[in-house]
Order: C-alpha cells, then sequence, then structure tokens
C-alpha cells in the first residue's frame, strides 16, 4: 500500500490525500482530469439513459418525484368502486326477487351479483393497495364497513339469483 507508515494512505490512487509524485512501485501516474464525471452532461449517449428526469437513470421508470414546492395530497380508499358493487348487488337482488320467474333476468341477476360485483371489490382492493404506497394515505374506518357490506351484499344476491335459477330449472 503505502511506504509511509500509513496502512489506510490510499493517495497513491488518486484519494483527497494524493501525493505530489506516485510510488515507483505502483507504475500508476495520476489522470489528467481528476474529475470522474467530467464528460457527463444531462444525457449520457454512451449508456442510453436519462438523467434529466430525476429517475437516477433508472430505465422505464415511472417514479414521479414531483417537484420541491408541490404539496402533499393525502390519499385515501377508492371507495367509488365499493358503492358500485353494492349498486350491482342490490340490482342483482331486486332482479332476482322482483323478476325471479323470468329465466334471462334471473341468469342476468347472477351475472350482475357475481362476476361483476366480485370484480367492482377486485379492482377497490387492487387501487386501494396501489394508494396505501402514497405519502400520505388516509385510512378511515367506514372503508372497511363499506367493503363488508360490499362482499356480503354479492353473496346474498348470488345466492338468490342462483336459488331462482335453480328453481326454474327444477319446474322445467
Amino acid at each position: 500500500m503505502s511506504d509511509s507508515g500509513r496502512p489506510f494512505d490510499f493517495g497513491q490512487f488518486g484519494g483527497a490525500g494524493t501525493p505530489s509524485k506516485p510510488h515507483a512501485s505502483a507504475g500508476l501516474t495520476a489522470p489528467p482530469s481528476t474529475n470522474p464525471f467530467a464528460g457527463i452532461s444531462g444525457t449520457n449517449e454512451n449508456i442510453g439513459f436519462d438523467l434529466s428526469d430525476g429517475n437516477a437513470g433508472v430505465p422505464g421508470s415511472s417514479f414521479n418525484t414531483g417537484s420541491a414546492g408541490e404539496p402533499l395530497r393525502p390519499t385515501g380508499a377508492p371507495v367509488i368502486w365499493l358503492l358500485g358493487s353494492m349498486a350491482a348487488a342490490v340490482i342483482a337482488l331486486v332482479l332476482a326477487l322482483g323478476f325471479g320467474g323470468v329465466p334471462a333476468l334471473t341468469v342476468a341477476a347472477w351475472v350482475l351479483a357475481g362476476p361483476v360485483a366480485i370484480a367492482l371489490v377486485a379492482v377497490y382492493s387492487f387501487r386501494d393497495t396501489k394508494a396505501r404506497t402514497a405519502a400520505l394515505y388516509s385510512s378511515s374506518g367506514s372503508a372497511t364497513w363499506l367493503y363488508r357490506v360490499a362482499i356480503m351484499l354479492s353473496l346474498v344476491a348470488v345466492v338468490v339469483s342462483a336459488l331462482r335459477i335453480a328453481d326454474w330449472v327444477g319446474r322445467i
């Protein structure tokens, strides 16, 4: 390393304590420029990364760092998807109970209560998970209860419409 009695002196390799004359045993000479980033500008064509958008040169990054003066906005649960799911389940219940004698409407009620309502709950769950990654997430107890009510309404509507379909098939 160093013959000067300092075991952690890496000055011969261009560190802060660079000696005026490198050791002959190292066989190294100091480069003309000590700045390793001298040739890098906003965009480095050699590696193909765009360093100007604040994404630290990560290719394909969609991370938005925002501006320094931009205020943080709290996000909450996207309950509109739960309300849509509950509306689909209620419409399915009305169709199954009110028009249970019409097979096409009963099947439509089952589809509305099952795949449609559950898909809306799944979209809520996906978007809520994404919203929870925000800097400020405002959770509410009502979102949890709306989630439970949406699942229960969907379950009841699926069972009622399935029983109506079974009643219709049993009478054929």
